[in-house]
């Protein structure tokens, strides 16, 4: 994908001449923090929504359960994050592969929630 779209939302162009590297770089600069942005707005929202279910569905975490198991996932959840700093600094395909594992984890745990059809 092109980092010149960022032009079209107001962004100053570059007094590099256009299409070198250095213009490139210009750009990139400028369009990192957009989708940053966007990509915190999104994780906000999924973070509120599985809060919710978590306090609306009783087959996530039962009543009984419901605040330590939240506060434990809460907690794993802030620990992990202390190391993505350094995560994102490693050579190229190991921050990705980091996070590629992550989510086949999470995906792998998530078949082990019981539905409620299983109850029954």
């Amino acid at each position: 994908m092109s980092p010149y779209f960022i032009d079209d939302f107001g962004s100053p162009p570059s007094e590099y001449p256009p299409g070198s590297q250095k213009d490139y770089d210009y750009h990139m600069k400028k369009v990192i923090p957009f989708f940053t942005f966007v990509t915190k707005l999104g994780n906000q929202t999924l973070f509120s929504l599985a809060y919710l279910v978590c306090f609306t569905d009783p087959t996530v975490f039962p009543l009984l359960r419901r605040s330590t198991g939240t506060g434990i996932c809460n907690f794993i959840a802030r620990f992990l994050t202390i190391f993505a700093p350094l995560v994102a600094e490693l050579d190229a395909p190991i921050p990705i592969a980091v996070l590629l594992v992550l989510q086949i984890i999470a995906l792998i745990v998530s078949f082990f929630f019981a539905s409620e059809s299983a109850k029954k």
